[in-house]
């Protein structure tokens, strides 16, 4: 699937998610849909899971943009520590 399917289902479905830069070193922008939160050590606000839709950029480019055509290439977990001093 692309990005632009994923996302035209998101807001078919009126579902909010977010997108996060890099969580591997071969991936896109990736969009996140928070699934709740875990115990979080005392430096930090929050312990904030997500299902992370992890994209492929179709063409390289140097912009931080997410592009419509990135192709789905994998649906992860991911814990992301907020608020951290």
């Amino acid at each position: 699937m692309t990005r632009k399917e994923v996302e035209d289902y998101f807001h078919a479905k009126n579902i909010s998610f977010g997108q996060l830069c890099c969580i591997d070193e071969w991936s896109a922008f990736a969009d996140l849909l928070k699934i709740g939160k875990e115990g979080h050590p005392w430096y930090c606000e929050e312990h904030n899971v997500y299902i992370a839709f992890q994209f492929g950029a179709v063409e390289h480019r140097d912009s931080a943009k997410a592009d419509d055509s990135d192709s789905l290439k994998r649906v992860t977990i991911f814990h992301k520590l907020d608020g951290c001093l």
